[in-house]
C-alpha cells in the first residue's frame, strides 16, 4: 500500500468526489493485447464506463458483468458492473471485422460403393470448408431410389428426407444445433436394391446443395461373387488405388472398408457425374493342398488329413472328399466347418471309394482349412495295408505331403509307394515328432503299402522305499516308476522274503493282484507303455531293541532296477542299521538328505533318520530302533495375569476391596488351576471367558472346589489339542479390611498360583472425589501425570467478560452518547460546583461498571476448567516375570481426598496474597480519610471490603469448582468478580451516597440531566438490541429466479422468514452484487458476514423480502456447455427457476429433487426443487440429436435358406433391421400361404 493514493474525509456525510488519474498500459505476452490495471474504492455496486477514441477496438473486462457496447460520435463507449472486491482490469486490441456476408462453402466427398448380393451400399464421407458466413443447415440432393440408413456427424439436432421434388430426387435436410464457421465433417450411409442378374446399374449420386464447389473421389467394387463391368462413365477420371484417399470418421459405427475383390477408383470435379455398370454372376474355382499323416499303432491305423482350400472368384458352401477304401470317418473339423457338418455318401459298388461332403458355416471365399480323421477299425499288424490318396472333387490342382509314423512298440518295414517322391522328414511344412518316412506328391493319384510287426517289450524300474517309524509300527511305502519300451504290458511281478499281513497296490487301471509264496502279481485293465507309476503300502510291527527288516520288496521280470531307501520318523528315535542279508548283485550307498532327488524329498514329511541309494535289487536291511530319554514339560503356564481392584472408600469407615483376576493359561497336562487366596479374602465367582470368530466375548460360570487340607481353591480347566491355544479364566474375590481407614496404608496381595506367570498387570482404583497413590510392594508402579487445578481459568473468564463488555460498549451509539453526557456534566460541575465532582464521578464510574457487566454476562463461557481426575483415581502396577510361584504378588496403596491432590502450594500463596492485598488496601484507604465525614469514611471502607469480599468469594468458588468438577461454579466465581464488585458498590452507594447527594442540589440536577441525555440512547439500545449470531438459522421459504445473460446471471430472490429473536441469515456469496436496496425493511438489512451476503433481522416478526443480485457467469466450454452454481440459504422449502434466453437447450441439475422443463417465448425455463441446505447447480448446453423424439424409420433385409428333404421343405428366415431414425420400433412379419 506504499504506492497508492488515499482519500481522507474530515467529517461524516455524503460526498461527491471527482478525481483524474493516468494509468500506464502494458503489453501482454502475445504482444497483441494491452492491459491497464488499478484498484478503485470498494462499494456495493461499482459502475464503470470506458470511452475509446477508436471504434475498431476489441475490449475485454475480466470479472465484469453486463458489459454493453455502443458507438456515439465516432467513439466506442462500454459500460459494465464490477463486484465489490475485484480490481479494475481492462484489455484492448485492434478488432478484426467479421464479414456479414452470404454463406460460402465448398464440399469434398469420399464415396465407397460396395455391391453385395441383392443390394449396393453407399458410404459417403463429406467434408465442408466454410469460407465465410455460418452454416447451421446442410442440404443434399438424394435420388428417390436410394434409401438413407444413417446420418452421422457432430452437433446434429435432426435430419429429415423430404418429398420428391421431381426429376427423381429428394432433399436431405440436416439441422445443426451449433453454427459452423470453419470445417464440418458429415457421414451418410445409404443403400439401393440391385436388379436381377445379369443387368445394368446406374450408381446413385449424392449432390450437395448451396455449395460453391463440389468435388470428390469414388471407389466402387464388391467382395461377393458378382462380376463388375464398367459400361459408361461421364465426369469421372479413373485413378490408381494408391491415389484414393483413405478417410476415417470419428462417429460411432464400423470402420469404412474398401472392397478388396474387383474395385474401380475415380475422381470428379463436379457432382453431376454418371457411372453405369454391367453386373453378372461368377462361378467359383478352388485348389486343394494336402497334408496327410498316416499313424500305425498296435491296435489301430489312423489317417489325419488336412486340406487347405483356396477359393477364388465366388464363394462355395461345401466340398466333397473321396476317402480310401476300408477307412471310416472318425471326425471332420475346421474353423469354418459346422459342428458335425458332414455327410458320408456310400456307393453301391464295394470296390468304389466312399465320399464325404463337408458343409461350411458360411460362404467361403479365400483360404480355409478342413481337418479329417480316418480310422481303419482294426490292428494293422495282421498284414500289408494299402493306403490310397484322398481326393477333393472339383479341385483344379491337388498337391501336398505325406508323413508316416509308427508307435514305439511297432516295427515298420520300408513302404511300397506309387507316384510319391521321398523327402527328408524335416523338410515337410508340418512338424511331426518321430516321423519315420516323408513323401511329396503333385496329384492325388498316389498309393502306399505298409507292413508292420510288434516289437518285444523292455521294462526299467526305479523304486523309492519310504519307511515311517511310529510307536511300535513301521509304515512302508514303495513308489515304483516303470519305463516300458517295445511292447505294452498289463502285468507286473514282485517278490518279498517276509510277506506282510496286509498289503495294498495303488495305481491307474489296477484291476487286482494275487500272492503266492512271497510272489505278487498285479494285473491292469489295459496294456501300458512308456511311463507308469505304481505305489505299494504295507505295515510291520517292531519292539524296541529288536531288529526290523527294511527294503524287502523287489521287482520281477524287469530289465534293470535301482532306487532309493529312506527311514523317517517324527519321534525321537535312535536308528542303527546293519547289513544282515545280502542279495545277489546288491550295491548299497549311504547318502545325505541333499543328495536325495527333489521329487522324492517332497514325499517325506518327517525328519529323515537315514537315506540310501541302491543299484540293482533293493537291500534286505536290518536295523535297531530305540527311544531317547524324555524330560517332563511344564504342566501349565500363565501367559498374562490381569488384576483389577476397586476400593470402596468412605469417611470414618473400613476400606473394602473387590478384585477381579483374569488368567490366560496355556495348559499342557494340568487338570486343575490351584489358587491360594490371601488370608481374609473370600472367593465370589469363577468364570471361563471365550471369544468367537466375530470377536464377541461370552462368560461361562465354572465350579471351584476348596481343598480342606491345603486351603487351596481348585478350578477345573480343559486341556486343548493345541497347548499353545490359551484358556482365559476369570476369578472374583473380596474382603473388608478391618481397622483400615481411607488414609491409612493398605496392603493388597494377589492369589498364589501353582504355575509361573510371564507378565502381570494390576490396576487399583478408588471412587470419585478420591485419589490413590502407590507406596510399595514387590510390583513397580507406572508413572502417571496428575493435572492440578489452574487459578488462571478463573481470571481468564473474568478478564474475557470485561473485555467483551468494552468492545460491545464501543460499538454501541447509545453507550457513546451516554458517556459523552456524563463527561459534559462532570466538566460543567468542575466549573460551577467543584465540591460535588468526586461524588458524581464515583456514581458515574459505578454506572459504567454496571453497564459493562450487563453486556458481558451473556458472553461468559467456561470450558475445560476442571482437570480430568481419571489419572489420580487409578494407578497401575506391573511385573514382567514371576518365576517363583511360592511368593505372592503384593502392592501397597493409600487413598487421599481429591482436594489434597488438586490444591497445590501455588494456590495457597496466590489466594492468601490476594486476601492480604485487599486488607492492606482497605486499611490504607480508611486511614487516609481519618478526618473526613463518617459517611465518607464508611464509603471508602466499603470499597475495600467489597473488593475483598468479591475476590475471596470468587476464589473460594473456583476452588470448590476444582473439587466438585463443576465448571458452572467457576462461572459463578467469575460473575462475582465481574458483576459482584459494581453491584455491591452500587448497593452501598444507594444507602450512603444518596443521603450525601441529597444535601447538594447541584449534584442532583447534574445527575438528572445526565440521565435525561442517556435515556434516548438507552431506548435506542432496547429498540436495537444486539444481534445474536446463530450458527444455523432457517427461512420458511426461498424462491429464486435466475435469468441468464451473456456474462452474468440476474438473481431475483424472495425470502419468507419468521423469527422470535434477532437473527443473522446467510444468503449468497460475496462475489455477487446486490442490485436492490440494502435495507429492504425497517428492521432488516443486508450485510457482509464471513465472506457472504447475509440478512440481519433485529426484531422478531414475519418478513417477506424481495432481493436482487447479479452474479458473474463463466464462458462456455468447448462443447458450448455452461454451468452456474448457487449456494442456497438454509430454508425448509426452496424453489429455483432458471430462464435461458434460447430454445433447444438441454438443462440438467444433478442435485435437484424434482425438475421440470418447458419452452415459451423463445426461452427455456427449468423449475427445480432442492433439499434443504443443498446447493442449486445447473448445467445447460445446446440440445443434440434426440432419437427419442424422432419418428421411427428402419430398413429390413431378409435372408432365406430352404432345405429340401423327403416330403418336407425346411426354410430358415433371417430378418436384419437397420434403424435409420428413432428408437422405439415394433417389428412384425407377415407370412403368406402358397
Amino acid at each position: 500500500m506504499a504506492k497508492a493514493y488515499h482519500m481522507r474525509l474530515q467529517k461524516s456525510g455524503r460526498f461527491d468526489v471527482h478525481a483524474t488519474f493516468a494509468a500506464r498500459a502494458k503489453r501482454l505476452d502475445d504482444a497483441t493485447w494491452r492491459e491497464a490495471t488499478f484498484t478503485v474504492p470498494h462499494a456495493r455496486v461499482r459502475r464503470i464506463e470506458v470511452v475509446c477514441d477508436r471504434t475498431d477496438l476489441e475490449v475485454q473486462f475480466p470479472n465484469a458483468m453486463r458489459v454493453e457496447r455502443r458507438i456515439t460520435n465516432d467513439q466506442l463507449i462500454l459500460t459494465a458492473l464490477l463486484g465489490g472486491e475485484h480490481p479494475f482490469i481492462v484489455r484492448w486490441k485492434p478488432q478484426v471485422q467479421k464479414l456479414d456476408a452470404k454463406l460460402v462453402l465448398a464440399s469434398d466427398a469420399n464415396v465407397i460403393a460396395t455391391i453385395q448380393p441383392g443390394v449396393m451400399r453407399l458410404d459417403t464421407a463429406m467434408s465442408y470448408d466454410i469460407s465465410q458466413g455460418q452454416a447451421s443447415q446442410i442440404r443434399l440432393s438424394v435420388p428417390t431410389d436410394l434409401n438413407i440408413t444413417q446420418v452421422r456427424g457432430e452437433h446434429i439436432r435432426s435430419w429429415a428426407l423430404g418429398q420428391s421434388l421431381g426429376g427423381g430426387t429428394r432433399v436431405l435436410t440436416i439441422d445443426l444445433n451449433r453454427p459452423q464457421t470453419h470445417r464440418y465433417a458429415l457421414h451418410v450411409l445409404a443403400e439401393r436394391a440391385l436388379p436381377d442378374l445379369p443387368g445394368e446399374l446406374n450408381v446413385p449420386v449424392l449432390q450437395p446443395l448451396g455449395v460453391m464447389r463440389a468435388s470428390g473421389h469414388v471407389a466402387i467394387g464388391t467382395n461377393s461373387a458378382i462380376q463388375l463391368l464398367v459400361e459408361h462413365t461421364s465426369g469421372l477420371a479413373q485413378i490408381d488405388a494408391m491415389a484414393f484417399p483413405r478417410v476415417t470418421t470419428t462417429a460411432q459405427g464400423p470402420p469404412r472398408e474398401i472392397p478388396t475383390a474387383k474395385t474401380f477408383f475415380y475422381s470428379y470435379a463436379t457432382p453431376s457425374y454418371e457411372l453405369r455398370l454391367q453386373l453378372d454372376d461368377i462361378v467359383p474355382a478352388f485348389d486343394a493342398a494336402h497334408r496327410v499323416l498316416v499313424h500305425l499303432g498296435e491296435g489301430e491305423m489312423t489317417i489325419n488329413a488336412g486340406f487347405e482350400v483356396d477359393v477364388r472368384d465366388a464363394p462355395i458352401r461345401s466340398i466333397t472328399v473321396e476317402i480310401p477304401l476300408g477307412m471310416v470317418v472318425a471326425g471332420v473339423g475346421g474353423t469354418l466347418v459346422e459342428p458335425d457338418g458332414y455327410t458320408v455318401i456310400d456307393s453301391d459298388d464295394p470296390d468304389t471309394a466312399r465320399a464325404v461332403e463337408v458343409h461350411f458355416k458360411q460362404p467361403v471365399l479365400g483360404r480355409t482349412v478342413v481337418q479329417m480323421r480316418l480310422e481303419l477299425g482294426r490292428s494293422p499288424l495282421d498284414g500289408p495295408q494299402v493306403v490310397d490318396a484322398p481326393v477333393v472333387r472339383g479341385a483344379q490342382t491337388q498337391r501336398g505331403y505325406l508323413v508316416v509314423i509308427a508307435d514305439d512298440e511297432v516295427k515298420l518295414d520300408d513302404p511300397v509307394v506309387t507316384n510319391l517322391r521321398p523327402v527328408h522328414t524335416g523338410s515337410v511344412p508340418m512338424r511331426v515328432p518321430n516321423a519315420q518316412h516323408a513323401y511329396r506328391f503333385r496329384d492325388a493319384d498316389w498309393s502306399l503299402t505298409l507292413s508292420a510287426t510288434r516289437r518285444p517289450a523292455g521294462i526299467r524300474l526305479e523304486a523309492f522305499h519310504l519307511i515311517s517309524l511310529g510307536e511300535g509300527i513301521a509304515y512302508h511305502t514303495v513308489v515304483l516308476s516303470y519305463f516300458i519300451t517295445g511292447s505294452p504290458v498289463d502285468q507286473f511281478q514282485f517278490e518279498m522274503t517276509d510277506p506282510p499281513e496286509h498289503i495294498q497296490f495303488v495305481g491307474t487301471d489296477v484291476r487286482g493282484w494275487s500272492a503266492e509264496d512271497g510272489q505278487y502279481t498285479v494285473n491292469l485293465h489295459r496294456k501300458v507303455i512308456g511311463d507308469y507309476n505304481l505305489a505299494v503300502e504295507f505295515t510291520s510291527r517292531y519292539d524296541q531293541e529288536e531288529a526290523i527288516l527294511i527294503g524287502d520288496m523287489a521287482g520281477g521280470d524287469v530289465t534293470s532296477q535301482g532306487g532309493y531307501l529312506v527311514v523317517a520318523s517324527h519321534m525321537d528315535l535312535k536308528f542303527n542299521a546293519e547289513a544282515a542279508v545280502q542279495r545277489e548283485g546288491e550295491n548299497l550307498f549311504v547318502i545325505g538328505r541333499d543328495d536325495l532327488p527333489a521329487n522324492y524329498r517332497l514325499l517325506v514329511q518327517a525328519p529323515i533318520l537315514a537315506a540310501y541309494k541302491f543299484l540293482g535289487l533293493p537291500p534286505r536291511q536290518t536295523a535297531m530302533v530305540s527311544m531317547y530319554d524324555r524330560t517332563e514339560l511344564l504342566p501349565a503356564l500363565i501367559e498374562v495375569t490381569e488384576l483389577i481392584t476397586a476400593l470402596n472408600v468412605h469417611e470414618d469407615a473400613d476400606v473394602e476391596s473387590v478384585t477381579t483376576v483374569r488368567y490366560k493359561i496355556k495348559n499342557a497336562s494340568s487338570q486343575y488351576l490351584t489358587l491360594a487366596l490371601p488370608k481374609g479374602d473370600q472367593l465370589w465367582a469363577a468364570r471361563q471367558v471365550s471369544t468367537d470368530a466375530d470377536g464377541n466375548m461370552t462368560k461361562r460360570r465354572i465350579l471351584a472346589s476348596l481343598d480342606a487340607a491345603t486351603g487351596e481353591v481348585l478350578i477345573q480347566i480343559e486341556r486343548r489339542r493345541n497347548p499353545n491355544d490359551p484358556i482365559t479364566i476369570e476369578v472374583d474375590y473380596g474382603r473388608v479390611h478391618k481397622g483400615v481407614k481411607p488414609t491409612d496404608e493398605l496392603t493388597l496381595a494377589a492369589p498364589l498360583v501353582g504355575a509361573p506367570a510371564t507378565f502381570t498387570a494390576w490396576w487399583v482404583g478408588v471412587p470419585e472425589k478420591w485419589g490413590v497413590v502407590g507406596r510399595g510392594g514387590n510390583m513397580a508402579a507406572d508413572a502417571r501425570e496428575v493435572e492440578t487445578g489452574d487459578l488462571s481459568a478463573l481470571l481468564r473468564v473474568a478478564g474475557d467478560a470485561w473485555w467483551w463488555g468494552l468492545i460491545e460498549a464501543r460499538e454501541s451509539m447509545a453507550a457513546l452518547v451516554g458517556l459523552a453526557a456524563m463527561i459534559a456534566v462532570l466538566l460543567s460541575l468542575l466549573i460551577l460546583r467543584r465540591a460535588v465532582v468526586p461524588d458524581v464521578a464515583g456514581l458515574f464510574v459505578i454506572i459504567v461498571m454496571v453497564y459493562l457487566t450487563v453486556l458481558s454476562v451473556g458472553q461468559m463461557s467456561v470450558s475445560e476448567v476442571a482437570p480430568d481426575d481419571d489419572a489420580m483415581r487409578t494407578i497401575r502396577f506391573t511385573q514382567t516375570l514371576s518365576p517363583d510361584i511360592t511368593v505372592p504378588l503384593s502392592v501397597q496403596v493409600r487413598a487421599l481426598p481429591a482436594w489434597r491432590m488438586q490444591i497445590s502450594l501455588l494456590h495457597v500463596l496466590v489466594g492468601g496474597g490476594l486476601t492480604v492485598l485487599c486488607l492492606v488496601g482497605s486499611a490504607m484507604w480508611r486511614r487516609r480519610g481519618a478526618g473526613e465525614d463518617p459517611a465518607e469514611r464508611g464509603f471508602r471502607a466499603s470499597a475495600g471490603w467489597t473488593l475483598l469480599l468479591a475476590l475471596g468469594l470468587g476464589f473460594a468458588l473456583h476452588v470448590a469448582a476444582q473439587l466438585a468438577r463443576l465448571p458452572e461454579v467457576t462461572r459463578a466465581g467469575a460473575l462475582l468478580m465481574t458483576c459482584g464488585v459494581p453491584a455491591l458498590l452500587l448497593g452501598w452507594y444507594l444507602r450512603v451516597g444518596i443521603a450525601r447527594l441529597a444535601r447538594r442540589p447541584a449534584a442532583v440536577a447534574s445527575i438528572v440531566l445526565a440521565a435525561c441525555l442517556s435515556v434516548p440512547g438507552g431506548c435506542a439500545v432496547a429498540a436495537g438490541a444486539d444481534d445474536v449470531s446463530v450458527d444455523q438459522d432457517w427461512a420458511r421459504d426461498v424462491r429464486c429466479t435466475l435469468t441468464v445473460g451473456d456474462d452474468s446471471v440476474q438473481i431475483e430472490m424472495e425470502v419468507d422468514v419468521s423469527c422470535d429473536d434477532p437473527i443473522t441469515l446467510p444468503l449468497i456469496g460475496r462475489d455477487t452484487i446486490l442490485m436492490s436496496d440494502d435495507q429492504p425493511h425497517r428492521y432488516v438489512s443486508v450485510v457482509d458476514e464471513d465472506g457472504r451476503h447475509a440478512l440481519r433481522i433485529t426484531r422478531r416478526g414475519d418478513y417477506k423480502l424481495k432481493l436482487e443480485f447479479l452474479s458473474p457467469l463463466g464462458r462456455a466450454n468447448a462443447d458450448q456447455s455452461r454451468r452456474f452454481g448457487l449456494a442456497m440459504p438454509a430454508s425448509l422449502a426452496n424453489t429455483v427457476e432458471l430462464v435461458v434466453p434460447d430454445t433447444g437447450v438441454e438443462i440438467r441439475s444433478p442435485q435437484a429433487v424434482r425438475m421440470t422443463r418447458s419452452e415459451a417465448g423463445g426461452t427455456t425455463i427449468a423449475r427445480a426443487m432442492f433439499a434443504p441446505g443443498a446447493p442449486a447447480d445447473f448445467v445447460w448446453h445446446p440440445r443434440a440429436r434426440s432419437v427419442e423424439r424422432e419418428k421411427p424409420m428402419f430398413i429390413a433385409e431378409v435372408l432365406t435358406v430352404v432345405r429340401f428333404d423327403t416330403g418336407l421343405a425346411e426354410a430358415h428366415h433371417q430378418l436384419k433391421y437397420q434403424i435409420a431414425q428413432g428408437r422405439s420400433v415394433i417389428f412384425g412379419s407377415a407370412f403368406r400361404d402358397r
